[in-house]
């Protein structure tokens, strides 16, 4: 058992009993922010912040009800041939005041309020009916849109059979969607997490880890969750091919992958040195801002034109 303790000072931050424990209140929830069995003492910018929160939480509601979220995709290479090996989806709010807002701002808050669940399902949808689309242009005929699910998507029971009725009513192919879940997430409750990959498999939707090698699963639970992908976190990516740790880790995670018969994909490649070393270790795929950023619909489509594309 450990503590996480907030302080609030009297008469420094306020002279009422209830606004000094909700100060403290704030201050306690600042400490498990940063890393928990610590303290905090209260600052006003909490406050600014919690308000923050709360206004960014109202118009998160009011997104998903107007329509302010979009879909960009950004593309996977094959490294060894330079062709379009599929893409991941990634969502994006176009906030009428903030602009584009990234997901790390407003994603933890999705799933800190149960808005996660309708927000999931909107992105599988979305994604879907992009694929249908390239499919029935003969784009990316022989890949697959990825998606990332959270871990409160993972823990549902119905998962599968939602996702497979939204693939079924869009009309895609078998292995046009498939899904990407966190090494962490799958980690928090194993088993629930391999039956729904179980199911997952089972009606033609691929699985994926995300950011493999920081969750800390076992050779044994890898190998029972019978995934399709693995995906080599960026902070090791970053790390090559300089240093001799992330190039271990690397060749490591490759080598696992290969030896599991999984696609191995590197996430975050964004320099000619990173790129030729995991090719030369034998890694499938790479993904990043060397080959491209994430792209509106439009402009991807454009951009795999110009590739080579499987089909």
């Amino acid at each position: 058992m450990t503590a996480s303790i907030g302080i609030s000072l009297y008469p420094d931050d306020d002279t009422e009993s209830e606004t000094l424990i909700r100060d403290a209140d704030s201050a306690m929830y600042r400490a498990k922010e940063q890393g928990r069995d610590t303290f905090r003492f209260y600052t006003e910018e909490m406050t600014t912040q919690a308000l923050a929160q709360v206004a960014l939480e109202t118009d998160l509601r009011q997104a998903l009800a107007g329509g302010q979220f979009v879909l960009y995709y950004q593309s996977q290479i094959e490294l060894a041939t330079g062709r379009l090996a599929g893409c991941e989806a990634l969502i994006r709010w176009q906030h009428p005041a903030l602009g584009l807002v990234e997901p790390g701002r407003f994603i933890p808050l999705a799933e800190s309020t149960g808005l996660i669940v309708p927000l999931s399902a909107w992105v599988v949808r979305t994604a879907a009916v992009q694929i249908k689309a390239w499919q029935d242009q003969g784009l990316l005929t022989g890949a697959a849109v990825w998606v990332n699910l959270s871990g409160r998507d993972t823990q549902d029971p119905n998962l599968a059979s939602t996702i497979a009725a939204i693939c079924g009513d869009v009309g895609i192919g078998p292995g046009g969607l498939a899904v990407e879940i966190t090494e962490t997430w799958i980690m928090t409750n194993p088993e629930v997490a391999a039956e729904n990959i179980a199911r997952l498999q089972a009606a033609g939707i691929a699985v994926g880890i995300d950011d493999f090698g920081t969750g800390y699963s076992s050779l044994g639970t890898l190998d029972r969750l019978a995934v399709r992908e693995i995906k080599i976190d960026r902070s090791f990516v970053a790390r090559l091919p300089a240093d001799p740790g992330g190039c271990a880790i690397a060749r490591a995670v490759i080598a696992l992958g290969r030896a599991l018969g999984l696609r191995v994909v590197a996430e975050g490649v964004e320099t000619e040195d990173q790129a030729d070393f995991l090719r030369a270790e034998g890694c499938a795929v790479g993904q990043g801002y060397l080959f491209s950023r994430p792209l509106p619909a439009a402009e991807f489509e454009r951009y795999a034109r110009g590739l080579n594309p499987i089909g």
